[in-house]
């Protein structure tokens, strides 16, 4: 990203495919990214590990999108 700071990104979905798609889009704007599904990002959250932007799917098995709380 050509004059801007580097967000951490956590993306998540139930979706490998739109995983890897956003991660490597968001990774060659100059991002970091963590690619995870549902339980995955709860205990990358958990961890406390810094994230300054969480992108979701609406509708994953567990947890589901508009559920999470």
């Amino acid at each position: 990203m050509s004059g801007g700071a580097e967000i951490n990104i956590l993306v998540v979905d139930d979706d490998s495919g739109v995983r890897k798609a956003l991660a490597t889009l968001l990774g060659v704007l100059g991002h970091s990214v963590v690619p995870a599904e549902g339980r995955e990002a709860l205990d990358y959250l958990e961890a406390g590990t810094s994230v300054d932007l969480v992108l979701t799917g609406l509708t994953m098995p567990d947890p589901d999108g508009p559920g999470r709380s």
